[in-house]
């Protein structure tokens, strides 16, 4: 069993894999964490925000457990964050349940994901290093290309499809760069609501939660002095001086503005804990809508296809979730 460190100055993250024999330790701040609210100032409504999802991974030995949100943005599409799904394979499985109007896990209907498609330069920008397992020596750094011009923060978006359509929900407008974004913002997500992230891949919230919070992209460009211009900055500090904001179990997850129009997916935080004030990075929906309605159409004719070729997995070494029936190979795809 060899592990693999996902690594910046400010988090550590382990996962177990068995396939290859060198640590990458990722020196880039699209970590592959999942964040959740903390310092709710009000519960969820029900009814409010239905298209919010829990999106669940299957692990032999943990069965399923939450990794991030997802925003449903159409029938069978769900918009997420990249960093979400890049590094799960085509023969993994994966779900995603929206929460009925008592907005309690328990009550969710789940619904498979059959594949997903995200943005092609979000890998090709990671940097990281190739390190020897028993000597500990860094054997080559790769470094992340970032075009001129762009940022290495940018292109943190995918868009996933559901196996059944979902015509119960009433799915939101996405922003676009005409549209003029109101005050009052709001961010929603699954997961816990402080930093101990022992529990995390066991216990994501069995509520959906939310908390408002404010413009703050000045703040967060001068302190990552980088122009961000493919991403929102934004926090609040309560009357008690605590900050509102996201922690781990909601990345992906959308930022609204005062008409609950989406203007950003939950990206990353630079924080070293949840209750750190500074922050959270959103990926700025008006930048990607062009992106968003070409991956949809790429996405829908690849699922369309491979369903024709009907090809399923045998399932390998993997214990198959139960009432789960043996879907075909997940379409994994990536986009400019």
């Amino acid at each position: 069993m060899k592990i693999t460190i996902i690594k910046n100055s400010n988090h550590f993250f382990l996962k177990f894999i068995s396939t290859i024999t060198l640590i990458f330790a990722f020196l880039t701040l699209h970590l592959p964490q999942a964040f959740a609210i903390i310092e709710a100032d009000r519960e969820v409504i029900p009814g409010e925000a239905q298209y919010v999802g829990l999106i669940e991974q299957w692990e032999n030995y943990e069965g399923w457990y939450g990794i991030c949100s997802g925003t449903l943005v159409a029938p069978r599409i769900v918009l997420t964050a990249a960093h979400c799904v890049s590094d799960v394979s085509e023969e993994r499985w994966l779900r995603i349940n929206f929460p009925t109007h008592s907005l309690k896990l328990m009550d969710a209907k789940p619904i498979n994901i059959t594949g997903f498609i995200y943005h092609f330069k979000y890998d090709e920008q990671q940097s990281y290093d190739l390190v020897d397992l028993e000597t500990n020596e860094v054997l080559e750094s790769v470094v992340g290309y970032v075009p001129p011009g762009d940022s290495e923060y940018d292109d943190d978006i995918a868009l996933l499809y559901l196996e059944e359509a979902v015509s119960d929900i009433k799915y939101p407008k996405l922003a676009g760069n005409s549209t003029k974004i109101l005050p009052n913002w709001r961010v929603y997500g699954w997961g816990l609501t402080s930093s101990d992230s022992s529990t995390l891949l066991s216990s994501p919230s069995n509520t959906l939660n939310t908390t408002s919070v404010k413009d703050a992209t000045a703040e967060m460009v001068e302190l990552l002095e980088d122009p961000m211009n493919n991403m929102l900055g934004a926090y609040q500090l309560n009357n008690f001086g605590s900050i509102q904001t996201i922690c781990y179990g909601d990345s992906g997850g959308p930022l609204v503005d005062g008409k609950g129009v989406v203007i950003g997916i939950t990206s990353f935080s630079m924080a070293e804990s949840c209750e750190e004030i500074t922050p959270a990075v959103y990926t700025k929906v008006a930048k990607y809508r062009s992106w968003i309605y070409r991956a949809m159409a790429r996405l829908k004719v690849s699922v369309y296809r491979s369903q024709l070729i009907s090809l399923p997995i045998d399932g390998g070494s993997y214990h198959l979730p139960p009432n789960f029936k043996k879907p075909n190979k997940m379409v994994v795809l990536t986009i400019r």
